[in-house]
């Protein structure tokens, strides 16, 4: 059943219970305007016994409103992830937490071409950069802090 627009003008309580004045779907403008139902139609329950006793029967299983039972493929890589993908990524999380540590940093070298000040930074003494480290980052004359 379709509702004409401007019965929705009046509430849709009168329009749910068909107080809306026929079928017709002109609207005060003579424009014929329709909505699709309110209520969507569900096939009715196979079995009146409760969401428990409807989810345990095997009916349920071929129920119109549930979603198929997975096919080959979806167990296929549902295998695939638990078996290979995870593990996989347990293993590499574990070798790099193991080969982490302290490193030693490089020693400084001077090169010509890097940590050029031409114009200083705006902040601070200028020369410094905005996320300085003192202890990764060198600046033109080397490291602040052994």
């Amino acid at each position: 059943m379709a509702l004409p627009l401007k019965s929705l003008s009046r509430g849709l309580a009168s329009a749910a219970k068909g107080e809306h004045g026929g079928t017709g779907g002109e609207s005060s403008w003579g424009l014929t305007l329709w909505l699709p139902d309110l209520v969507p139609r569900f096939p009715p329950n196979p079995l009146p016994l409760g969401p428990s006793r409807v989810l345990a029967t095997p009916l349920s299983l071929s129920h119109p409103c549930l979603p198929p039972p997975p096919s080959a493929a979806a167990r296929t890589w549902r295998f695939l992830t638990f078996a290979l993908a995870l593990p996989s990524v347990a293993l590499c999380t574990l070798n790099s937490w193991l080969h982490s540590g302290h490193r030693e940093r490089p020693a400084f070298i001077p090169y010509h071409h890097l940590r050029i000040r031409t114009k200083p930074f705006s902040w601070g003494d200028g020369n410094h950069t905005f996320f300085h480290n003192p202890r990764v980052n060198p600046l033109p004359t080397g490291y602040e802090k052994p």
